[in-house]
């Protein structure tokens, strides 16, 4: 390996570094935060159809939003599009903090919300897939996973006991804090320039160039959105403690952080297809199982499995997802992956309003879109 070549390679893999420190950082601030929102919003006297009609909101502007961000990018650099987030942050926990004594239209803050995800995660999604060589994309993406499941471990049973202690509006400012500070590592990053042009002909045409990917991404999707909201709202319903909606995210988070990384590894060097069989039969059985045994004992045993399993299918789909986007224009697919992941969560959400009163039948509908998504996206080709 000549010196230049060797240079590129630690350059690079040392921005994979930074990006993976403003990853964990977002992770730690979103550990402590994330899983209690659609509590905090049952606790303050908001109904479940207000909950969930919340994130579908939410799930229609970030999309949105994505596009927005990759024209913004466009004019005035990812810089400043990462650090736009600050001040949206800033708004979006203040609506948070002020919910409880002030009325605050929940759509507003659902789309102020859904603005500093879009531009936030536009940026890291770009700069991974610019930064990250092809054959060592399992590796990667196994650390760029790992690393903020590992950070934030502890984070959720924190949350818990901080709502107890000092409630909602001191966790939304330590939050802030720890959101501010996720933003710095971008000095570290190389200057990436985009160019998103995207009108109707190019999304169709990716559309056609990636059918399968696209609709293997909606039902990917669905086991996402139920394992990171649906689940935890239905455990909060069934045993209204803080504490156990916590031990459930720190139990997933510490399945997630072992065996993350070693899928990561494997990843390059096993077929996909293998892995993603694996992942797609056990989390079909734990789906199946949360729905026939909806108990305290399953709910915590089966979130520590629920880490392991996810990462059989989070680290090859993402590999496949990354290098697709490294083979195309980045940006541009980028933004076009958030429509069938649009679709997929609204698929969720709608199916939450429609089975309202028995939300563990989403459970089963879960079980059953891995079929779907493993024939599929076994398929692919990179």
């Amino acid at each position: 390996m000549s010196f230049k070549k060797f240079f590129s390679s630690a350059q690079t893999s040392k921005e994979i570094n930074w990006l993976v420190a403003m990853s964990s950082l977002d992770g730690l601030a979103g550990g402590l935060l994330g899983i209690f929102l659609p509590v905090y919003f049952l606790s303050l006297g908001y109904n479940l159809y207000q909950v969930i009609s919340y994130f579908i909101w939410y799930s229609v502007f970030v999309f949105v939003f994505f596009l927005l961000a990759g024209y913004a990018a466009n004019h005035w650099g990812l810089r400043v599009v990462i650090f736009l987030r600050v001040p949206l942050l800033f708004v979006y926990l203040a609506l948070l903090y002020l919910l409880k004594d002030k009325a605050v239209y929940l759509p507003v803050i659902a789309i102020i919300h859904s603005c500093q995800i879009a531009f936030f995660w536009f940026s890291v999604h770009f700069l991974f897939s610019k930064l990250s060589p092809a054959e060592k994309m399992g590796k990667n993406l196994g650390k760029f996973l790992a690393w903020p499941k590992v950070v934030r471990l502890f984070s959720p049973l924190i949350g818990g006991f901080i709502i107890i202690r000092s409630g909602f509006q001191f966790l939304f400012v330590l939050a802030f804090v720890v959101y501010f500070f996720s933003v710095v590592p971008v000095f570290f990053l190389s200057k990436f320039k985009t160019k998103v042009n995207l009108n109707w002909r190019r999304l169709c045409d990716l559309f056609t160039r990636y059918p399968r990917y696209f609709f293997a991404e909606i039902w990917e999707n669905v086991g996402e959105e139920v394992g990171g909201i649906i689940f935890p709202l239905f455990v909060f319903l069934v045993m209204k403690n803080f504490i156990t909606i916590g031990w459930l995210g720190t139990l997933a988070g510490l399945g997630a952080a072992i065996f993350t990384y070693i899928v990561g590894h494997l990843a390059d060097k096993t077929p996909k297809p293998k892995i993603l069989l694996i992942g797609s039969l056990s989390l079909g059985a734990l789906w199946l199982g949360r729905y026939f045994w909806p108990t305290p004992w399953f709910f915590y045993s089966s979130s520590l499995i629920f880490g392991f399993l996810m990462a059989l299918i989070l680290v090859p789909f993402g590999s496949i997802i990354y290098s697709l986007a490294k083979k195309d224009t980045a940006e541009e697919f980028i933004i076009f992956r958030e429509i069938p992941v649009l679709l997929g969560r609204l698929f969720v959400y709608f199916s939450a309003l429609i089975f309202i009163s028995h939300l563990e039948i989403i459970f089963l509908l879960t079980a059953l879109s891995l079929i779907p998504f493993y024939f599929i996206s076994r398929k692919i080709v990179i």
